[in-house]
């Protein structure tokens, strides 16, 4: 953790006697040069047009991946489930935006599970392939951020496509967890309790397929070596914890002033989603930053504590 890694450096520097500030004064400072150190990253990686991009290439991918989505869940469950489930972000997603959302799957549930599934093999593939123009630009933002170059073209679809791949999987999962869960708590007593976590499964789950989705991201997209990240970070529970609250701040906003549609006249609602997805590329690609920068601190913290430990050894020695 960052601030076990502050507190450490903090001891160090104290016991080598080179801090002449209190210890809240170090923490202080230690904190604003973290803070520094993200934004002049961002500015260095014009990280606001790689969101934009993300965003752009997100408008493209969502009904694909929403298709690809349905062509799985409809073998096994009730399509209808999924628009139940989503339900539950209303008050995260822009009523514009989600209209939008909603309209696409209510055609998808018309189509209906026989067909669904008789097309499933190749509407699957369809979708997939185009959905991963989304993870691709997420992908080659992750590589900006992390100042490395991005995969070769075939490796870089590749990997995209996988990536893809696993992510329809863990929302089928998740989603799946959402429906077994409740089944299981009927055998529970019929306590307050019990109402409380049947009502917090759907949250929980969303907000822990988000996580787990943006964790796969950081330790499987940039094209680094090893070590890689961890799927739970401190930066992937920042970038769900950021989005959520991005896109209730302006689901809000939209909800009071409604001036997307006085501007942007009938295309309102389509710009609002391309905002939405904006917020969210752009909260993924903090999140990225916060990880890199936390992990290149311990670097220097370790190296700091290494270098006195050893001008220690050589005055023993002396």
């Amino acid at each position: 953790m960052y601030f076990g890694t502050v507190l450490a450096g903090r001891v160090v520097c104290l016991q080598a006697g080179t801090a002449g500030r209190t210890g809240d004064d170090t923490v202080i400072r230690d904190m604003w040069q973290f803070v520094l150190a993200i934004f002049e990253r961002m500015d260095k990686i014009h990280m606001s047009l790689i969101a934009a991009g993300v965003a752009f290439y997100a408008m493209f991918a969502v009904f694909p991946g929403l298709a690809a989505l349905f062509a799985l869940w409809g073998l096994w469950y009730d399509p209808q489930l999924i628009e139940q489930y989503i339900h539950t972000t209303d008050e995260f997603i822009p009523s514009a935006a989600a209209d939008i959302i909603y309209g696409q799957i209510n055609a998808l549930i018309a189509a209906g599970r026989t067909q669904l599934g008789w097309t499933t093999a190749i509407s699957f593939m369809i979708a997939t392939i185009s959905a991963r123009a989304g993870v691709e630009a997420l992908i080659r933002g992750l590589n900006a951020a992390y100042g490395v170059r991005s995969h070769s073209t075939v490796m870089g679809f590749l990997l995209a496509y996988a990536l893809t791949l696993v992510i329809v999987g863990v929302v089928i999962l998740g989603l799946a967890v959402i429906v077994v869960v409740p089944i299981a708590f009927n055998f529970l007593p019929d306590v307050p309790l019990r109402n409380w976590l049947l009502s917090s499964v759907p949250w929980a789950a969303i907000f822990l397929i988000v996580m787990i989705v943006i964790g796969i991201m950081y330790r499987y997209g940039p094209n680094v070596k090893s070590p890689r990240t961890a799927i739970f970070t401190w930066g992937a529970l920042f970038a769900a914890l950021a989005w959520a609250a991005a896109s209730f701040g302006f689901s809000v906003y939209l909800n009071n002033f409604n001036s997307y549609n006085r501007i942007y006249g009938s295309i309102g609602a389509v710009i609002a989603l391309l905002m939405w997805f904006y917020l969210g590329g752009f909260s993924v690609m903090l999140g990225s930053l916060i990880n890199l920068e936390m992990t290149r601190r311990r670097r220097i913290i370790a190296a700091r504590k290494l270098r006195l430990a050893t001008k220690a050894e050589t005055k023993k020695t002396g």
